[in-house]
């Protein structure tokens, strides 16, 4: 069920946009799916919850992990609440770009190359928005990243408490070592 010379599936027929134009595309969900998970890691830290726990978590939206994590974070550690708030911010913004890109139907557009038209805000879209789109995600995940990593500075400093190390979990690599969370 592929094109002879690619990695192209036949079935669905062709699609308008290149190959690096579809890898974008698939980084920016990629991005996404990370900086959920770090978000979730953070929530599982500050509200100290058990590995299983965690894993339930991977079924909410990123939005609700967000919200959670907001109040969980409040008054803990200035530093987190402001990681916290900027990985909320990114998180609107990035979700409002992915979102519009991945659910439109490309088109060829001529000689500017491939579009999509977003009906619901009535506007024409070119490849130049995949790569802002994936621009937003990418600071998604940086921040997402910064605020585990915070989590990962409070275990160190005592703030939080340690995954178990014999059980399940995950290591986060700080600036002087290796923390559970």
């Amino acid at each position: 069920m592929r094109d002879q010379d690619g990695w192209r599936p036949i079935a669905g027929g062709p699609v308008a946009l290149n190959d690096a134009q579809l890898a974008e595309i698939g980084l920016m969900v990629v991005f996404e799916a990370h900086a959920k998970a770090s978000a979730s890691m953070a929530l599982k830290v500050v509200e100290g919850l058990s590995w299983k726990s965690w894993i339930k978590l991977e079924r909410m939206q990123f939005s609700q992990i967000m919200l959670r994590l907001s109040k969980a974070s409040e008054g803990v550690d200035t530093d987190l609440e402001d990681r916290v708030r900027v990985l909320e911010q990114s998180r609107q913004k990035a979700h409002e770009l992915r979102h519009v890109i991945v659910h439109l139907s490309w088109s060829e557009g001529g000689d500017d190359g491939p579009t999509g038209y977003d009906f619901g805000r009535e506007r024409l879209l070119s490849t130049t928005d995949i790569t802002n789109a994936l621009a937003g995600c990418a600071e998604l995940k940086r921040a997402a990243h910064w605020t585990v990593f915070r989590c990962a500075e409070l275990i160190e400093q005592g703030r939080f408490q340690e995954g178990d190390k014999n059980g399940r979990g995950m290591n986060f690599r700080t600036r002087t070592g290796l923390v559970r969370l």
